[in-house]
């Protein structure tokens, strides 16, 4: 069983799923600029927005693409090129550094809002409820290929989960040995130092004044150095 496959059996998508989604799309083709105008009402909430749709060109460039995945999910062809297409545009988000919750956020405002024109729709509810089942099941699908993609990136960057956590400590034990090392060596000198002093001031003591000093300044300064 290839991978597209495992999905959709993961999560029970069937060829009845496919005729309701199949079924949707008269409905949902005139909605696709209302849907992009309604997504983009709803990511001006997000903090950061601004910092992922810099200017017009990507912005349009973005609206163009969002309604290219819109009518996809209507599409009846969740093959190899589907899942590709999803592949790419999970990868698309982890190289901008966009956050996960945002993706996460996004996707459930897409299924509220099909949810929301099914119902108006439909007045079967039984009939209702079963196409919503299937529309869950196909945005479940996406956000799994989606967020699959930020798995993949962060495996990129470490070996494993042991090694890492190996690495950390063993980087975390190292720095405070160094650091244990550096404060008894300056105590060590500390004390050296004193002594020094100590025998720069028996030269005073002994009546050489002019080196005892010199010696003692210079002791001080070190000793300073140290404290330091």
């Amino acid at each position: 069983m290839n991978t597209v496959e495992k999905i959709k059996a993961a999560y029970n998508f069937t060829n009845g799923d496919v005729k309701n989604l199949v079924s949707l799309k008269p409905i949902m083709e005139p909605l696709a600029s209302d849907f992009v105008k309604e997504f983009y009402e709803y990511v001006k909430s997000f903090e950061e927005s601004d910092k992922y749709l810099k200017n017009a060109e990507v912005i349009k460039k973005h609206q163009d693409a969002l309604a290219g995945w819109f009518l996809d999910l209507f599409s009846g062809e969740y093959g190899r090129a589907y899942l590709d297409g999803l592949e790419k545009v999970g990868a698309a988000h982890v190289k901008i550094n966009l956050p996960a919750h945002y993706v996460n956020a996004a996707m459930h405002f897409v299924k509220g809002y099909v949810r929301d024109v099914v119902r108006k729709e439909c007045k079967d509810e039984e009939e209702s409820n079963y196409l919503e089942r299937s529309i869950g099941k196909i945005i479940d699908i996406n956000l799994d290929v989606f967020t699959s993609s930020y798995i993949e990136e962060e495996k990129r960057f470490f070996l494993s989960q042991r090694v890492e956590s190996y690495l950390i400590q063993f980087a975390g034990r190292f720095s405070f040995g160094l650091n244990l090392i550096l404060v008894l060596g300056l105590v060590a000198l500390g004390v050296g130092i004193l002594g020094l002093f100590a025998y720069d001031i028996s030269h005073i003591l002994e009546g050489n004044i002019e080196k005892g000093i010199l010696s003692t300044l210079g002791s001080l300064l070190m000793l300073w150095v140290v404290i330091e």
